[in-house]
């Protein structure tokens, strides 16, 4: 099967100038790319992509899609976006190896766990995903957070030896079964009582695999720099390449400081260690209520909101109280599924309607929800985003949430890469359009070494997105999300036309693996 992609304006993601030209694919490859002989039309469906763009597919190397590749209508919300290709098992956070531990932080996050699925490994989620229609491209890396769990449950106790040649035996399963690499989710319960030895031993199987490690690094307010400074140090210890997941500056109080001081540390280790940081396109950002709370604050007090607020008016040394430092008027609630008018709410809205104080509301979600809550935070200032996302080495991801109710997901979820064409390119012009799509695909595959993806070049999977920029629409937003991206017009998977005419037309993405 031959397709021609004609007189498009080539943006081919190196960061090179866009240059006028032909793009030839020969069934799932590119072929030949630039002004092509007469005789390449021979026998190619032509796709005329005069005044339009022409370039990679994108690829979301950050996207909790864990159990979303399950559902029925997957992929609409991704190719209408440009998406191809999206990786899941970030942030520490995985189904497999499946632990009831971890249901109450997985569940705002993925969502629930489709019944028919048993994941007891990361070979089991992959044995699951080839009977499963892929609309885009998916690849996993290994939750080391769920790791833990699944060794040692909840427990803040140090690992004993069994445990950790356990811990490593998992990773090295899942790597042998073609994982990306090892994801880090030091915030959350129980992974914030492992060390940085421990991190490191655990994560060092992953080199023998040319794997990557992602992190979601244990502090991203009082503590960015010390967070920043302890995943590097992990990294260099377990001698792998190290992607700092949604890398951002919290709290009112660092906003214009902290940022600064954390792409310093990062880019004197840059000089004897492979570092790339990525982010998404918002100043808000969102996770589970859960973590809202001290690691070390007990299921069996969320009922009482007088030991809630005796929490929640400490500072603590390693771990960030973004109550303190953002206040409850930049908390909003959201995947909610019984307190249903609280989504899209902040905290402070929510007290002044009920006359309740804030304490008791969060108690009272707590419980209601069974803890499987979610939260958007107004964390950081625009201007720090700026200052991120103009780093050289700077992916962009969506860190995209799933939850039950989808519609209630954080807008990155449905427009984080439309957002980036919009507003940081056509609108404020913090990048250029190159640049931008180098972020968007070059850059993320070459962080988790992703082969032959993320340019548009001979030899090369023909994962291909044609557009006019002006023409992309980021719909969703912190007032109303849920809302599909418009204008991207055609999406090619694997050399075959997955999306045009704002709808899904075939199933051709396969499963990225480490070989």
């Amino acid at each position: 099967m031959k397709t021609l992609i004609q007189s498009g304006l080539i943006i081919d993601g190196s960061g090179n100038e866009p240059y006028i030209g032909d793009v030839l694919i020969v069934d799932d490859k590119i072929s030949a790319i630039g002004k092509l002989p007469t005789n390449a039309k021979e026998n190619a469906i032509n796709i005329n992509a005069n005044g339009r763009v022409v370039t990679p597919g994108f690829v979301d190397i950050h996207r909790h899609a864990d159990y979303a590749v399950f559902r029925d209508n997957f992929g609409a919300i991704e190719l209408a976006q440009g998406i191809t290709t999206a990786i899941t098992g970030s942030c520490g956070l995985t189904p497999y190896p499946y632990s009831p531990d971890m249901a109450d932080t997985l569940s705002p996050v993925l969502g629930e766990k489709p019944h028919f699925l048993v994941l007891d490994s990361f070979a089991a989620y992959e044995d699951a995903l080839s009977s499963q229609p892929l609309p885009i491209n998916i690849g996993g890396m290994i939750g080391s957070c769920s790791i833990r769990a699944g060794v040692k449950g909840l427990d803040s106790t140090a690992f004993t030896k069994q445990e950790i040649e356990i811990a490593k035996h998992i990773t090295d399963d899942g790597m042998a079964a073609g994982a990306l690499g090892i994801s880090l989710g030091i915030m959350y319960k129980p992974e914030c009582y492992s060390t940085v030895q421990e991190m490191a031993e655990v994560s060092r199987v992953a080199a023998q695999y040319g794997g990557t490690l992602t992190a979601h690094i244990r502090g991203e307010g009082d503590s960015l720099v010390q967070s920043v400074q302890e995943v590097i140090d992990i990294a260099q210890r377990a001698d792998l390449p190290l992607q700092i997941s949604h890398f951002k500056c919290c709290g009112t109080e660092n906003w214009g400081k902290g940022i600064y001081s954390a792409i310093e540390v990062i880019n004197n280790a840059r000089k004897n260690h492979q570092i790339g940081v990525d982010f998404y396109p918002y100043a808000g950002g969102a996770t589970s209520l859960l973590s809202l709370l001290p690691p070390e604050f007990p299921r069996n007090l969320w009922a009482d909101a007088s030991a809630l607020k005796s929490a929640l008016l400490l500072k603590y040394e390693n771990w960030d109280n973004y109550v303190m430092s953002l206040g409850f008027e930049r908390i909003v609630l959201n995947s909610l599924a019984k307190f249903i008018d609280y989504n899209g709410k902040n905290v402070a809205e929510i007290c002044a309607d009920s006359g309740e104080c804030p304490y008791s509301v969060i108690s009272k979600v707590l419980v209601g929800e069974e803890g499987r809550a979610g939260v958007i935070v107004m964390s950081m200032s625009s201007e720090d985003v700026d200052i991120v996302a103009k780093l050289p080495y700077a992916s962009v991801i969506s860190d995209a949430l799933y939850p039950q109710n989808i519609q209630t997901a954080h807008p990155r979820t449905f427009s984080a890469f439309p957002k980036i064409i919009r507003d940081f390119v056509l609108g404020r012009q913090v990048l250029t359009i190159q640049e931008a799509i180098k972020k968007m695909t070059m850059l993320p595959a070459q962080a988790l070494n992703i082969r032959n993806r993320g340019l548009l070049k001979p030899g090369y999977f023909a994962d291909v997105n044609i557009f006019s920029p002006e023409n992309l629409k980021d719909n969703s937003n912190f007032t109303q999300s849920g809302l599909l991206a418009q204008g991207m017009e055609d999406v090619i998977v694997n050399g075959k036309l997955a999306w045009t005419n704002g709808q899904v037309c075939g199933n051709y993405g396969v499963t990225i693996k480490n070989m």
